[in-house]
């Protein structure tokens, strides 16, 4: 009898743990639901506030290159498009040098520095005489 009793409290205390956990784990699902919708919305508004602040200062750049050589609208029209064209530029040469810190250049070369003697030739791979 007491045998059972020993193995009914091991599962009792098994399934309690569990239920712990899963309860634990629900907890942390709702604790993360309620901090991410926040900061997802956070990062919409500011989203929108960026490109409400980028349109607004192009615009009023636009208007005063056009008061200022007369009227010619085309102009500050030309004006706001190359400042645009040398933002992308910078942002492109910008997103270029990170990927190229990202693309583990030193890490190739040291795997490929300790492990030179172990690449084996295709046909050895492969096993095909050719």
């Amino acid at each position: 009898m007491n045998f059972i009793e020993q193995l009914e409290g091991l599962v009792s205390s098994r399934i309690a743990v569990a239920k712990g956990i899963w309860t634990l784990l629900k907890l942390e699902a709702k604790l993360a639901r309620l901090n991410v919708v926040p900061l997802l919305i956070a990062f919409g508004a500011m989203a929108a506030l960026l490109i409400t602040t980028w349109l607004t200062l192009m615009l009023l750049i636009g208007y005063l290159v056009t008061v200022v050589t007369g009227g010619y609208q085309a102009v500050g029209i030309i004006v706001v498009l190359l400042i645009n064209i040398g933002f992308v530029g910078y942002t492109l040469k910008w997103i270029s040098a990170c990927i190229q810190r990202m693309s583990f250049e030193r890490t190739r070369s040291c795997f490929a520095d300790k492990y030179k003697d172990n690449h084996d030739s295709p046909e050895q791979v492969t096993g095909f005489d050719s």
